[in-house]
């Protein structure tokens, strides 16, 4: 998202009218949700007219909450958990560092009563 640099409000004026972009994070559930009045609603489609940082972080916060409602479900569709899957290196070096903190765990461990 923005710091309110990339916006442009009437003429260029920046944020003298209208609301910030933080204005934009704080209430995004609620704009996304239609729970805005009219008049907060048409402000918030103004702004996101002018500033492309906070249609980019509107779209990660869609699929954010797209994600969490799919959690409720219990299971993502496939269009879901392709759009979601998570990066194949990440998976690796997870494993890699699990494997590398089970070897650790195993040589540091001490043996059991009547084990030795």
């Amino acid at each position: 998202m923005s710091d309110d640099q990339h916006c442009k409000g009437v003429g260029g004026a920046g944020h003298r009218h209208g609301i910030s972009c933080r204005e934009v994070s704080e209430f995004l559930l609620a704009y996304i949700e239609r729970d805005l009045d009219e008049d907060a609603q048409a402000e918030f489609d103004r702004h996101l007219e002018r500033c492309p940082p906070c249609v980019h972080y509107l779209d990660s916060y869609r699929d954010t909450v797209s994600l969490v409602h799919a959690c409720g479900r219990g299971e993502l569709d496939a269009e879901e958990r392709r759009r979601h899957a998570p990066p194949e290196d990440l998976i690796q070096a997870i494993l890699r560092a699990k494997r590398a903190k089970g070897a650790k765990g195993a040589k540091d461990a001490k043996p059991t009563p009547g084990e030795e």
